[in-house]
Order: C-alpha cells, then sequence, then structure tokens
C-alpha cells in the first residue's frame, strides 16, 4: 500500500498536469483502497471539478475525499463523521471550503493551472485520508472494522422515552449527580474525566495498575492501550445516530461541570456514553493486565461512568449502555488474534517492570529469620532485612513491603 507522502505527491501531480479534476485526483490515487478501477474514478468524479460543475462551489478535494470515505467505510454515520472532522480541518487550514470564497480571500496566481491552494488541499486531504485508511501512531490502529464492530444500536433496548415511568429513575439519578458537585473531591474528578482519549485513562488508571504507561518506557503496554482506545472510538455511534438522545443539561436548560464543552455535545447524541464505553472497556483491559488490583480497577471504571452524570452530560440509562456495550466490545476483542498477542505482550511487559516475573515472593511471610545471612540486590551483606526492597537468601528472591 502506497504511504501518504507517495499518495501526496501522484494525487498533486495529476492536477498539476491537469489530467485530473481535483476531484478525480483523489478518487483515483485512492482507487485501490476505494475497491473501483481507476477508469470508474475518473468517470464517477468528471463532473466535480472547478468547484462543481466549474460554479466555484464545494472543493473538489473534499468531494473526492467524500467518495473516498463512502466506499471504503460502507457506513453513513461513520463516513458523515470523518467528512465532518475533514471539513473542518480544511476550513481551519485554508479559510474556506469553496473555491470563490477562498480565492477572493487570498488572490492566489494560478501555477500550471494549478493553485497553491488546490495544492494544499489535496496534500491535506491525502494525509488525512491515509490516517483513516491505515490508522494512525497517535490516535492507534483499531483492531476491528467498522463493519465488525458490534452494532449498539441493534441489541440495545431503546433509551427511555421523556416522561415515561423509566424517565423517572434517570430524573432522580441527575439530582444525584447534581448532589455529587458539591462534594470538590468528586467534582473534579468528572471535570478530569469529561477529557476523553488515552492521556486521561493513563493518568486516572496507572495509579490504580501500579504501573506508569508510558511510550517510551512501556512500549507494549502503551500500544495495546491505544489501539483498544481507537476501537472505541464509533462503537456507539450508529446507536447515537439513531436515538438522537437529548443531553440532561439541553433538557433542563442548566449549566455542566465543564461549560465549555457544551456546544460540540448538543449536535451528539446522549444514548449511549461514548466515555462510558472507553472507560468500562480499559477497565476490564487494565484487570487482565494485573488481576490482583482488578477489584480497584473496576470501581475506578464504574466512577468514569458516573462521573458523566455528575458532570450534567449523560443520563444513568446512558451510561448503563455504555458499560454493556463495552462489554460486549471486550468480549469481541478476545477472537482478534492481532488483539490477542497484543496482549499477551502487554501482560510480559507489565510482569517484567513491575517483578512479577523474575519469581520474587510477594508474601511477608517467606522471609527468612532476620539472623540468616542474605544479600540485597546491591551485593551488599543483610542480616535484617527489615528495610522495604528486594533480598536473596539460599538463591530465593523475597519482597519485603
Amino acid at each position: 500500500m502506497k504511504d501518504m507522502e507517495t499518495r501526496k505527491q501522484i494525487a498533486a501531480e495529476k492536477k498539476r498536469c491537469n489530467s485530473h479534476n481535483c476531484a478525480q485526483a483523489i478518487l483515483h490515487t485512492y482507487a485501490d483502497i476505494a475497491g473501483i478501477s481507476e477508469d470508474e474514478a475518473m468517470n464517477i468524479a468528471g463532473a466535480f471539478g472547478g468547484g462543481m460543475g466549474n460554479m466555484e462551489g464545494t472543493c473538489g478535494a473534499l468531494v473526492g475525499a467524500g467518495l473516498v470515505l463512502g466506499l471504503v467505510n460502507k457506513d453513513k454515520v461513520k463516513s458523515m463523521k470523518q467528512m465532518r472532522q475533514i471539513m473542518a480541518k480544511f476550513q481551519e487550514r485554508n479559510g474556506a471550503t469553496q473555491c470563490k470564497y477562498y480565492n477572493k480571500q487570498k488572490k492566489l496566481v494560478i501555477m500550471n493551472r494549478l493553485s497553491k491552494w488546490m495544492l494544499a488541499a489535496i496534500f491535506m486531504i491525502c494525509g488525512t485520508m491515509t490516517v483513516f485508511a491505515d490508522g494512525d501512531e497517535k490516535n492507534g490502529k483499531a483492531y476491528l472494522t467498522q463493519a465488525e464492530l458490534p452494532d449498539m444500536s441493534n441489541f440495545l433496548p431503546p433509551p427511555p422515552e421523556f416522561e415515561s415511568a423509566r424517565f423517572v429513575a434517570d430524573q432522580t439519578q441527575y439530582l444525584w449527580g447534581k448532589r455529587q458537585r458539591q462534594n470538590k473531591e468528586r467534582a473534579d474528578m468528572a471535570i478530569r474525566d469529561a477529557d476523553y482519549g488515552m492521556q486521561t485513562i493513563i493518568q486516572e488508571f496507572c495509579p490504580i495498575l501500579g504501573l506508569q504507561i508510558t511510550k517510551e518506557d512501556t512500549p507494549e503496554l502503551y500500544t495495546l492501550l491505544q489501539d483498544v482506545g481507537a476501537t472505541c472510538d464509533s462503537i456507539s455511534d450508529r446507536a447515537k445516530q439513531k436515538y438522537m438522545r437529548w443531553r440532561p443539561f439541553m433538557y433542563y436548560n442548566e449549566p455542566t461541570l465543564v461549560p465549555e464543552q457544551e456546544e460540540k455535545h448538543r449536535t451528539n447524541g446522549s444514548y449511549p456514553s461514548g466515555h462510558t464505553v472507553l472507560g468500562w472497556t480499559m477497565a476490564l483491559l487494565l484487570s487482565d493486565i494485573n488481576p490482583a488490583a482488578a477489584d480497584s480497577i473496576l470501581a475506578r471504571g464504574y466512577e468514569y461512568g458516573q462521573s458523566r452524570v455528575i458532570a450534567g452530560y449523560h443520563w444513568q440509562s446512558d451510561v448503563d449502555a455504555g458499560r454493556l456495550g463495552a462489554s460486549v466490545l471486550y468480549a469481541k476483542l478476545q477472537g482478534n488474534q492481532r488483539f490477542r498477542e497484543q496482549l499477551a505482550k502487554a501482560q510480559q511487559e507489565f510482569a517484567e517492570k513491575t517483578g512479577t516475573a523474575t519469581g520474587v515472593k510477594s508474601t511477608q511471610s517467606q522471609v527468612p529469620a532476620a539472623n540468616s545471612n542474605g544479600y540485597n540486590l546491591q551485593g551488599q551483606r543483610t542480616d535484617t532485612p527489615s528495610a522495604p526492597g528486594i533480598y536473596i537468601r539460599n538463591s530465593k528472591k523475597y519482597l519485603v513491603k
């Protein structure tokens, strides 16, 4: 498969030599990923040049990207989500998405019938498209494709209807969440949990896990968390799109604990909770990494979901559905060979980093009598292993806590 830089150059050259319009340059370059022939790509995108039929409308590079997404994903919800991301990045970088506005604003000189804007547009689109096709080092590479993911819109029950008897329980929990905000420590936790992503997971779960996870020091664990996180990212999209449930802060027109995130959540359905899917999946995963700490890890995973109720972004039934979805997803992952192999590597790395793979005895009762001869790991003689550390006696290692 061609890498990102190669595709950028190929697409730009197609437009530069005027053999392709912008939409054709993108679709033709990604024809192998889209599963169509190069001739079909040329015909499909033929009418979108010059900003839609030479009308200086939406840039053809964006149209080409949308065509690729539809052909690759075969999933309306996922394609629309990714298209919004591309549009937002395009708008931010170029100031407009329509040819006529950008050309008026920037007054760029046409060079070989390709404006610098069009070249930049193609470069940006190709970079983004390659990320979606191949996975991203920053965001991880999902273990399951969209087609392989469990469809939460099929197996979840519908959310409680507003004003129904079931909805009363949600309202009661919403009031409970507002009371929890009076506890500063719990409110601060809910605010931290609102930042969706792996860094929050690492920050909140690693102290309980018993090992700090970093890309440099624990690469196998880091990769596992990154890729599982990427797998969680879109599993709830179809159900959210299907129900488009109002969030509590919208229903009551009341502020949340994280007001700066309210606007972007108004157009994203409340049911099920995507944060909870991530938090509970990670709790299940980390429990497999360190079973000895499973109870505490799962307790934190539970509170991660409850934080969404406390913050005012989700109803309790949203959170409960998120946990169910996470459990189904984690069960599905067990059948993925790449996941199983990476999990084994991560478990081994955890054991090596924490000393549990060295034969160290972790129970205090196995330390010999104080007057027996022994050495610490620095080779120093010690007869009284009272200080915390690892000691060697009679060719055996002992851990003193």
